[in-house]
């Protein structure tokens, strides 16, 4: 858990530092509901059921954010930031499918579905 919060809040400096430069563009607004989501489920804390919701959230929004600032990359634009933010985003996607965010409740839900997808999106950032 303290892990995950010093990620969160080092994509909240990125997300203050950078707020002026890149406050349109698609990318930075889908970090920005990253960094929602992700004090969303601090917050809620013991509501399980709903903590499981959110932490399913998160981790789709992630690997939004993720595909959307690999666009950078392929640009060439802003290199440094789209690396540093897609490191800390699939950081934040990682603590967040390996600690107790995902109760046993939305396996139940998912089934045997919800562990290939998470499996599929573990292999999507275990790849950079």
């Amino acid at each position: 858990m303290e892990e995950f919060l010093r990620e969160v809040k080092t994509l909240e400096r990125i997300i203050y530092k950078s707020k002026n430069a890149h406050r349109s563009s698609l990318y930075f607004r889908k970090m920005v509901h990253v960094k929602r989501l992700a004090k969303k489920l601090v917050d809620t804390g013991v509501q399980r059921r709903q903590t499981a919701h959110i932490a399913n959230s998160l981790q789709n929004e992630c690997v939004a954010s993720y595909i959307a600032l690999s666009s950078c990359m392929g640009i060439g634009h802003y290199l440094g930031f789209a690396i540093g933010t897609m490191a800390t985003v699939a950081k934040i996607f990682s603590l967040c499918h390996t600690t107790s965010f995902t109760a046993t409740h939305a396996e139940k839900d998912s089934g045997k579905r919800a562990d290939s997808e998470s499996e599929d999106i573990s292999d999507i950032f275990s790849k950079f």
